[in-house]
């Protein structure tokens, strides 16, 4: 019988204690995520108006090089154009512009830190506006997290919601 089910009298005082503080661990974690900053991840504000980021729902506009996005809030609804290298172009964890770092990384390379995470990516600086790498073949929805988005160049990258709204807020005529 596994020990998280049983209650043996000795010997397992010290594997008793660890699943109880796993249990609290994991119970706080799941609180966070599910009452994370509304003020943060829950409204984005587009043209002085209140969108929820959780009805966001974003497609690929005819032509493959923009996103149609639409945020919808109780008082109506809006639809913008965003351009495929502006969301490339941003943090997909946050929704922060990314920056090029000329010293540490090699040349026409991007670099963006999502906490413990960093992540390189690398752009092709080319005089043509409409760069294979930004033209999206793909946008699937992944939970209520965000958009799982394929580009031609093959790379796949999930954008958050709250990264998506920022963009698309920023983005807005």
């Amino acid at each position: 019988m596994p020990l998280s089910l049983a209650r043996p009298e000795t010997g397992a005082d010290d594997e008793l204690v660890a699943f109880g503080q796993l249990a609290k661990m994991t119970s706080k974690e799941l609180l966070l995520l599910r009452y994370a900053d509304p003020e943060r991840d829950g409204v984005v504000i587009v043209q002085g108006a209140k969108f929820e980021v959780s009805t966001l729902n974003c497609s690929i506009e005819a032509g493959n090089d923009s996103f149609s996005v639409r945020l919808y809030s109780e008082s109506g609804a809006t639809k913008i154009s965003v351009p495929a290298s502006n969301l490339r172009s941003r943090d997909p964890k946050t929704g922060e512009p990314l920056s090029v770092q000329p010293q540490s990384q090699a040349k026409g390379s991007l670099i963006s830190a999502s906490g413990d995470m960093v992540t390189v990516h690398k752009v092709s600086h080319g005089k043509t506006r409409r760069h294979p790498k930004n033209i999206p073949t793909s946008c699937e929805k992944k939970g209520r997290y965000g958009f799982a988005v394929e580009f031609e160049d093959g790379a796949t990258i999930i954008y958050s919601m709250h990264a998506i709204a920022l963009t698309a807020a920023e983005c807005a005529p």
